[in-house]
């Protein structure tokens, strides 16, 4: 019995681990097409099918990561109505990602409803969306993902599916931890929050043709 059993752990982590590498395979392919594609040929929605197309092997891998018990399906936003704490999380730690990211917008005197991929919309912040895309692996799904597995879901959401107030101070706590920390991007090391401030005038500089070329912020 002992012996079937250990042989058939070890049979579901060689799946596990050969459909992780899919994916991982999916998005790298993705990233050479993107990379090999001419510039002049190039669209705003071709990029963003490819964003979207990466984004599910992205997820797909993160759900395969996750304890089976925190119910992680799949990404779903805010309009969605998700039900379990982990896609919960990530909304209201990305609404907080948001917002700093804003205010490095505004402090840079860049428009922060005119973006670059997001199409413009005078509801939505495009640009704010656009810059916040360098951010949320390295300060929300990073150490979220290290977070529920290390901690598993226990007292995170009530019956309502909201946060519960001590489970949102530890997200704070989490994601302002992460804004504190020091990181070397183009040769400076600065606070993970120092350098979201500073990629805001970057790009400006790369608009006005003061700068030859932006680099996305791009620590993990």
């Amino acid at each position: 019995l002992l012996k079937r059993l250990c042989k058939s752990r070890l049979s579901f982590g060689s799946k596990h681990l050969s459909e992780l590498a899919n994916h991982i395979r999916g998005m790298m392919e993705i990233y050479s097409e993107i990379n090999s594609a001419e510039t002049k040929s190039l669209t705003r929605s071709w990029l963003l099918s490819k964003e979207a197309e990466a984004a599910r092997h992205y997820w797909e891998c993160v759900s395969m990561i996750l304890p089976r018990d925190i119910g992680f399906e799949g990404r779903k936003a805010r309009y969605d109505n998700p039900e379990d704490p982990f896609n919960i999380s990530l909304n209201y730690m990305y609404s907080l990602l948001a917002s700093q990211v804003w205010f490095a917008v505004e402090l840079s005197g860049l428009d922060p409803f005119i973006g670059y991929l997001h199409e413009d919309n005078n509801r939505r912040p495009s640009l704010v969306m656009d810059l916040m895309e360098e951010f949320r692996q390295p300060v929300v799904d990073k150490p979220l993902i290290a977070y529920f597995t290390k901690h598993g879901v226990e007292n995170a959401i009530d019956e309502n599916k909201r946060l519960k107030d001590e489970f949102r101070k530890i997200l704070l706590r989490i994601f302002f931890e992460e804004l504190d920390k020091q990181a070397t991007f183009m040769n400076r090391t600065l606070s993970v929050k120092g350098h979201m401030y500073l990629q805001p005038k970057r790009l400006a500089k790369y608009l006005l043709a003061l700068s030859p070329s932006y680099t996305p912020y791009n620590v993990i």
